[in-house]
């Protein structure tokens, strides 16, 4: 298989989130950049609403069955969940050191 044939391809994997298994993608270095650079606007901010953004938006790329969530949705989650499946998304991306600040 040449590189080229690799563009675009998806790699996942199975997490658990709220007991039951929800697959997971690892981002795109494009992706990863713009997550970067949210995560970096948003250093010591206090603004809960902002950093609620930057974890939906993180949930909504690296796991593509939440894609049509809504805020609402989201606000219906318990946070620790959500949490841990953004922190698993961004690990699995290549992101720990992020995750570990």
């Amino acid at each position: 298989m040449s590189f080229k044939e690799l563009v675009g391809k998806k790699i996942s994997k199975k997490v658990k989130f709220m007991e039951a298994d929800v697959e997971i993608v690892k981002l795109t270095k494009g992706q990863v950049t713009e997550m970067q650079a949210m995560i970096k606007s948003q250093e010591g901010s206090e603004d809960e609403e902002a950093n609620l953004e930057i974890l939906i938006s993180i949930i909504k790329m690296g796991a593509p069955d939440s894609e049509e969530l809504t805020a609402e949705d989201f606000e219906s989650f318990p946070l620790d969940e959500l949490n841990t499946l953004s922190k698993d998304i961004m690990s699995f991306s290549g992101m720990a050191a992020d995750v570990e600040k």
